[in-house]
């Protein structure tokens, strides 16, 4: 049975029927606090200053801890108000942070971005949960992320890593199998990551998707390794995608798995940077309205190759791809074409 004072203690718990204030003092936390547990707590409240100069806080498990004999409903955990979660970026030292079985959590704060020193993030049985946020990429320190594939409301998901094959708990694609409901997917490939064959099929699994972002880290042209491990990797697309963006690919070929006459609902499709010198085969059946396209300057594709492939253009936009200067979007140095403009 945990103590009820912690004035003295930098290790505190959360009790049911006590009320626990943020400051130091009678029933409260000290300011240097490490370690805050929640014993049995179901309801949490949390005041605007709870993670206020609390710079020393280490470990925070706010949800259920049971491993062994969890009952979702008899230790079920419910946050009063997940609007005051944003005060969370102030614990810049915090290494463990467990949100687990607790409701009413429908999205994470942005500034869980500012926990540098985060290792473990354990999200398991937060079945609000329907946005990871921005904050998430800003995560540097990030590990071990527990529980994304039972999510199952969780609908925006950015910044999501398939880590180098050599990390020591790689995240896999084939963990978002169960999301159902996802609908926005920003993913980044790592530089030698090597998907296994469940994986390279996991994103035509998913009947929401509709946006889909994919970023390659950290490839040069000097690395073969790399660029091997890329052109073997052919991924399936959900054939409902409507908007897909490609960044920083490391080969020159247009990747035949993402050729826009594949994806009949494809509408929007950004490339940026990277060593792309085309943009597809084609093949006439192109369903894309906006393309734009940024950064390529290997980019090497005749604007009539382009008029053919993508016959329902209505808009293009272009920066920085000196090889295409012919293209109509680059007369008068506004990167902009409209169909209709003349070509």
């Amino acid at each position: 049975m945990p103590r009820d004072d912690f004035a003295r203690t930098r290790r505190a718990c959360l009790r049911e029927g006590r009320t626990v204030a943020s400051g130091a003092g009678a029933g409260g936390f000290r300011r240097d606090v490490t370690t805050i547990y929640n014993v049995d707590r179901r309801y949490v409240d949390l005041d605007k200053s709870w993670f206020a100069r609390k710079e020393e806080l280490t470990t925070l498990q706010l949800g259920t801890w049971r491993d062994h004999g969890y009952d979702p409903r008899a230790h079920h955990v419910e946050l009063i108000n997940g609007e005051l979660l944003r005060g969370i970026g102030a614990c810049r030292n915090m290494r463990y942070l467990s949100f687990r079985g607790i409701s009413r959590i429908e999205a994470l704060p942005d500034s869980i971005g500012g926990l540098c020193s985060l290792i473990v993030l354990d999200l398991r049985s937060c079945h609000n949960l329907a946005t990871l946020g921005e904050g998430i990429k800003s995560l540097v320190s990030l590990e071990y992320l527990d529980g994304i594939g039972k999510l199952s409301k969780l609908q925006v998901i950015k910044g999501f890593v398939v880590a180098n094959s050599s990390s020591k708990d790689p995240c896999r694609l084939s963990e978002l199998r169960a999301l159902t409901r996802l609908r926005k997917l920003s993913i980044v490939i790592g530089r030698t990551a090597r998907p296994e064959a469940d994986e390279v099929t996991a994103l035509a699994s998913l009947p929401a998707l509709r946006s889909l972002t994919m970023t390659w880290s950290g490839v040069s042209p000097a690395e073969q390794d790399g660029r091997d491990a890329t052109d073997k990797v052919a991924f399936a697309l959900p054939s409902e995608l409507e908007k897909l963006d490609l960044r920083c690919f490391p080969l020159p070929d247009f990747p035949r798995w993402a050729e826009p006459h594949l994806l009949p609902r494809l509408e929007k499709l950004y490339v940026r940077g990277g060593m792309i010198t085309g943009l597809g085969e084609g093949g006439g059946g192109s369903a894309v309205k906006v393309l734009r396209v940024r950064f390529l300057r290997h980019l090497d594709y005749s604007w009539e190759k382009l008029h053919d492939a993508y016959g329902k253009l209505e808009i293009l936009e272009v920066c920085e791809c000196s090889n295409v200067q012919a293209w109509p979007a680059c007369r008068g140095g506004l990167g902009l074409w409209r169909k209709g403009e003349d070509c």
